[in-house]
């Protein structure tokens, strides 16, 4: 009787620290994903600086009046790009967060309960 207490508490205690362990790895994850997001968005704007930012006399729009506001709109337009394809594909989602507090995307018509008929 003793004996198979305490088996069945060891098997309880497994059992929360695998669902700690969980949950742990599922925030790590969702911290990871949130660094590949700020990756994915400014390693192509690092790109564009570094290519501008050589000193090279025969550079294109280097001597260009709006060459600086050109460039700056091209790494705002990749970012943005860069941005919205992430939103897109649902990247920006908190699959950690309870489903409660998740926004679910609205089906049919409105608000109105499901007939029982």
């Amino acid at each position: 009787m003793l004996f198979g207490s305490c088996e069945l508490m060891r098997y309880h205690c497994d059992a929360v620290t695998d669902a700690y362990m969980a949950s742990t790895g599922n925030r790590m994850n969702q911290v990871m994903k949130t660094l590949a997001i700020i990756t994915s968005i400014f390693a192509p704007l690092t790109l564009i600086v570094g290519i501008y930012g050589m000193n090279f006399q025969n550079m294109p729009d280097l001597n260009w009046k709006y060459g600086y506001y050109v460039s700056l709109l091209a790494m705002a337009f990749v970012a943005g790009l860069q941005a919205y394809v992430l939103w897109r594909r649902g990247w920006f989602e908190n699959w950690t967060a309870s489903r409660s507090t998740r926004r679910s995307p609205r089906r049919g018509g409105g608000d109105e309960c499901p007939s029982s008929s």
